[in-house]
């Protein structure tokens, strides 16, 4: 999910992340995770304000062809 700079700081990725919780939710989803980069602080920060709490106990591994994949 991404929001186009000119777009953001308007509640829109909030409202996006409210849908697809509900949404989810309502096909019987009990867990609800997302992964970010850890450089992306804005990110994390929203995630976090909503609810989302980080978790060390899951590895995020990535086969690339190349490094700007």
């Amino acid at each position: 999910m991404a929001v186009v700079p000119e777009f953001r700081h308007h509640g829109i990725a909030q409202k996006l992340i409210d849908l697809c919780e509900k949404e989810l939710k309502a096909v019987g989803a009990t867990v609800i995770f997302c992964l970010i980069l850890d450089d992306n602080t804005a990110s994390i920060e929203l995630f976090e304000k909503m609810g989302f709490e980080a978790s060390d106990c899951v590895l995020y591994l990535s086969k690339r062809d190349n490094q700007e994949a």
